[in-house]
């Protein structure tokens, strides 16, 4: 059986495993669920899959409590960062690039995924795509604009 051409990823459960861990502050548990991605991209390396989406963020979860978003952001930040720098990344020449609608995010968010892309734009093997600020209304809209032009 082949491999898959490309995988989707939803994020989700980092609460409830934060709670199994006993952690509380949303920052340290979503911290805890970025670190998972370098694992994720190592398996997918390994079966040559080119492409990897993780949706990272929706747009409906502005609407959760503000540490919960500092949180997610935070941690969202901070791993996009690290990409840009990552050995390992470079190394597997992973192209990072981003969507969704960036202009609800942070600067400081804007130009750690400016910096990823950046780090990136040359590279030629997997391609990782992070769906932030992201949401299903935003997808059908796009998708019917799309048909429509």
């Amino acid at each position: 059986m082949p491999a898959p051409r490309h995988i989707g990823i939803i994020l989700d459960g980092n609460r409830r495993n934060g709670a199994r861990l006993g952690l509380h502050d949303p920052r340290q548990i979503y911290d805890l669920g970025a670190r998972k991605l370098d694992d994720v991209l190592d398996g997918c390396a390994e079966l040559a899959i080119p492409a990897v989406t993780l949706w990272v963020f929706s747009t409906d979860n502005l609407e959760r409590p503000a540490d919960q978003v500092s949180g997610i952001l935070a941690a969202t930040e901070a791993k996009l960062r690290a990409l840009a720098h990552d050995p390992q990344i470079h190394r597997q020449r992973v192209r990072v690039q981003a969507i969704g609608k960036l202009e609800l995010l942070p600067s400081s968010l804007v130009a750690a995924i400016r910096a990823a892309r950046e780090a990136t734009a040359n590279y030629d093997g997997m391609i990782l795509t992070i769906a932030v600020a992201y949401g299903k209304r935003r997808s059908q809209a796009t998708g019917l604009s799309s048909v429509v032009e």
